[in-house]
């Protein structure tokens, strides 16, 4: 039977309090998941550190306009990534962004890792608006202190964009740089996904969430129907 990590979204204490209570293994925080999800306030990392008994990593994304970064928004991510490393007990940040060719900003991608300390970093989605998304990977995969990497195989969804995320798992190094899946996954195809990508690291969104909360019942069933699963 395969070891599958679950990462579940949270953007507000009730849904931190709902995976708390769950067998998912980290939290990604977040808030305004409509938009794909952006750095929440330092009022929710701060609660979230106070009760969070499951990892979690935080957003640091300043807007939704692109993932092009300006000065200015290098200055406001730095003082985020400050606040996160030096004031919370968050165990990781999840940053990404592009040239304006859309490469990936290997400049700014540094300039992160250098402020990070010990907080562990997650390549976010934007890999996916990339020219190749596989080739972005394997120059990710060249950075050791990038743990994970979010994508949904520069599709909508993961599920469309399988045949990139299996072509990414196939040149996966075994020790750092773990592709994580997530984006259109849900209750109706999460078995299915996994058992032809053979991913064991899967990100859960809105998939788990009603009326705005992530609901505890959805929830567990989705990770009942994972973990309980015997893959060949």
């Amino acid at each position: 039977m395969k070891h599958i990590e679950t990462e579940i979204i949270a953007t507000n204490i009730k849904d931190v309090e709902v995976i708390n209570n769950s067998k998912a293994n980290r939290i990604e925080l977040i808030e305004n998941i409509e938009l794909g999800g952006l750095t929440p306030t330092q009022e929710l990392i701060a609660l979230t550190s106070e009760i969070a008994n499951t990892p979690f990593n935080v957003m640091l994304r300043p807007h939704a306009n692109s993932f092009i970064y300006n000065q200015n928004d290098e200055f406001i991510i730095l003082k985020q990534l400050d606040y996160i490393r030096d004031h919370s007990k968050a165990s990781g940040i999840v940053f990404g962004s592009l040239t304006d060719k859309n490469l990936i900003n290997l400049k700014q991608l540094e300039l992160i890792i250098k402020h990070k300390g010990n907080l562990t970093l997650t390549f976010h989605r934007a890999i996916d608006e990339s020219i190749d998304v596989v080739s972005s990977y394997r120059e990710l995969i060249n950075y050791s202190d990038i743990n994970l990497v979010l994508t949904s195989g520069s599709k909508n969804t993961a599920i469309q964009g399988i045949s990139n995320i299996i072509k990414m798992l196939e040149i996966e190094p075994s020790q750092y740089c773990k592709v994580l899946c997530g984006a259109g996954i849900n209750q109706n195809n999460i078995i299915d996904f996994v058992k032809q990508s053979k991913a064991t690291r899967i990100h859960i969104g809105s998939a788990v969430r009603n009326n705005g909360l992530v609901d505890k019942n959805l929830l567990n069933n989705m990770l009942l129907m994972l973990y309980d699963h015997i893959y060949v």
